[in-house]
């Protein structure tokens, strides 16, 4: 049996800046294009949600040639099909949300305070190689992006995915934060549970490539989560006091109501979102040890999609960081 992994690697790319523009002025027919797409797939006044269109191949036969007309030819034909793409997932997950009962709202894609935006390059668009990348732009020649590196790349994803043969890429994101271009390489690999040995001198094979599998459980009460590794990691019941002592303090300060209260309530809100960040992030990083030491391929953790709905509406269980 074979099962395929994918791998997302996040690098900087150092992108010429008499570039730059090009870039930004591609991204601006892209949003046009998924703006487009998500008016033809949102009804005026939608009463179910079986109202909202959510067929890709039905979006592209309405929307595709008129979109690359009125965009005069100059957006690449692959970068209008993935614009319709992303804007069709879009309503897909906001007719998934009604259906489950949520408030939801149309979705736009619009400017950011901090001019940041995301487009989809698969390989008809974008070129990936192992130091720099290409990406089409407006009615062009590509523009070409070299990988911005550190140093020493011993134990970085970078060295771990993208100079590792195995594994290749895949459709990937062309990511502007506001101030720095990134590439958010999918890299890809299949994995079989059945020996995939490299021949040796006499013909025998020796190594194997399989599929190994670390289970991970997340818990509101004593370890936040436990692997099949033997892994108990994190305190579930001290992050529990830590939310409600803040909590406390919180209503207090809304109580107490002076400017002085207000600016402390700000300054905490900001230190205990990071102490859960990062939190979150420790713990992350002790299941990737305990999967890096027993040489798992996949990583698999219980569904708990919607389980805010299905236990207790005490706040430790409405609040579980998981």
């Amino acid at each position: 049996m074979s099962v395929k992994a994918n791998r997302t690697v996040r690098i900087p790319l150092s992108v010429p800046d008499h570039w730059v523009d090009d870039l930004h002025a591609t991204h601006n027919l892209y949003q046009y294009c998924q703006n487009r797409t998500v008016d033809w797939c949102w009804p005026d006044t939608p009463t179910h949600p079986d109202d909202l269109k959510t067929s890709k191949g039905d979006a592209e036969d309405a929307l595709y040639d008129d979109l690359r007309d009125k965009t005069d030819n100059e957006l690449h034909a692959n970068l209008v099909q993935k614009a319709i793409k992303d804007a069709v997932s879009a309503v897909g997950s906001c007719k998934t949300s009604w259906e489950n009962g949520d408030r939801i709202s149309k979705p736009e894609f619009q400017d950011r305070a901090d001019e940041s935006y995301t487009m989809t390059y698969d390989k008809r668009a974008g070129t990936y190689h192992r130091y720099k990348a290409s990406f089409a732009v407006l009615d062009g020649d590509p523009v070409h992006c070299r990988y911005e590196l550190p140093a020493t790349l011993n134990a970085t994803p970078y060295n771990q995915y993208v100079r590792d043969s195995r594994w290749g890429f895949s459709t990937s994101k062309l990511v502007f934060d506001g101030e720095q271009f990134w590439l958010h390489a999918v890299m890809n690999r299949s994995y079989t549970d059945a020996p995939e040995y490299p021949p040796t001198a006499d013909g025998s094979n020796t190594q194997e490539d399989f599929t190994r599998v670390l289970g991970v459980d997340l818990n509101v009460n004593g370890h936040s989560p436990v692997t099949s590794a033997g892994g108990f990691h994190g305190n579930a019941d001290y992050l529990n006091h830590r939310r409600s002592t803040y909590e406390e303090l919180r209503g207090e300060l809304q109580e107490t109501g002076t400017r002085s209260a207000h600016l402390r309530l700000q300054s905490r809100q900001g230190v205990e979102w990071a102490w859960f960040d990062q939190y979150a992030h420790h713990m992350a990083n002790c299941i990737v040890a305990d999967a890096v030491a027993v040489g798992a391929t996949n990583v698999v953790f219980e569904d708990l999609t919607r389980i805010r709905q299905r236990i207790s509406n005490e706040p430790k269980f409405q609040q579980w960081l998981f």
